[in-house]
């Protein structure tokens, strides 16, 4: 998993509660549970879609449905939730809000700086909670007006990175934007022409995401691969939208590594996919 919350898992319970179903409807059960775990969405009520992705047979499917109802699976809205399943990942969000929160107060009391808030955002059709990490914007864009627009009318910023430079505070990509010349831009489509500036931004930390004993080196990062990240969002996010993710995979990572977690692959990697799942949970969706 990339993302930093622990589901509370019983497998006796599990075990006993799957104990009656069919091989297909338990793996369908198992697969539809960790896709709302791991996603914090539910699946779309979309039936090839279900088949394919619960890896059933076409004329399978009718037995499945019935044996995923009577273990509570119904279809709400345009979605099929799981009551029980998303309350699960609802008390994990939460818990992780908790340790986020925490984190928060002992940094700002460590250093000064404004503390970085989790905020909880329930999805109102399915009841699915997110947490998302943001900051006070008040405070932020203040600062941004009197020191980027006063200073990069003088001269650019273009100091390199210096090994003792102190950890900065964690934003979602407003601040980062102090240390670059161009001006910010909130409002910026994610278009092709951009896509190797954007990296080339990430990759050179123009926007400090990097700071002194963080695990995830811009070294190890490749810029043809962040394009490639990149890439399907074009037209669908903003470019500030694109920053604010990177800062939160960057932090992630550097706490994975912290904790101890088994990464399968390289850091950079491990990065990559949190970004790719950050970007796709808040891009605009893909027309049919």
């Amino acid at each position: 998993m990339n993302d930093l919350y622990y589901i509370k898992y019983n497998p006796e319970l599990m075990l006993c509660d799957t104990m009656d179903m069919t091989a297909a409807t338990e793996l369908a059960h198992r697969r539809l549970s960790d896709f709302i775990w791991r996603q914090s969405k539910a699946y779309k009520n979309n039936v090839p879609l279900l088949i394919h992705f619960t890896k059933c047979q076409a004329d399978q499917w009718p037995e499945v449905w019935a044996g995923l109802q009577e273990k509570g699976w119904k279809i709400s809205g345009d979605y099929v939730i799981h009551q029980g399943v998303i309350e699960s990942h609802n008390a994990a969000q939460i818990e992780y809000a908790k340790q986020c929160d925490q984190t928060a107060a002992a940094s700002a009391a460590k250093t000064g700086k404004n503390p970085v808030f989790a905020q909880i955002v329930t999805d109102t059709a399915t009841g699915i909670v997110t947490v998302i990490v943001t900051r006070n914007v008040t405070t932020v864009v203040t600062r941004n007006v009197t020191t980027v627009v006063t200073n990069n009318a003088t001269k650019p910023v273009t100091n390199p990175q210096s090994k003792s430079k102190p950890k900065p505070e964690r934003t979602t990509g407003i601040t980062s934007q102090t240390s670059h010349s161009e001006p910010l831009a909130h409002g910026t489509r994610l278009n092709f022409s951009a896509l190797s500036r954007m990296a080339t931004d990430i990759k050179e930390n123009r926007h400090s995401w990097h700071y002194d004993n963080h695990k995830l080196s811009p070294d190890d990062l490749v810029t043809a691969g962040l394009v490639g990240a990149l890439r399907p969002f074009v037209d669908r996010l903003t470019e500030q939208q694109v920053r604010e993710c990177w800062a939160e995979a960057a932090l992630r990572t550097h706490q994975a590594a912290v904790d101890g977690m088994n990464i399968t692959h390289s850091l950079s990697h491990y990065a990559i996919g949190i970004w790719r799942d950050l970007m796709e949970k808040i891009a605009t969706p893909i027309s049919d």
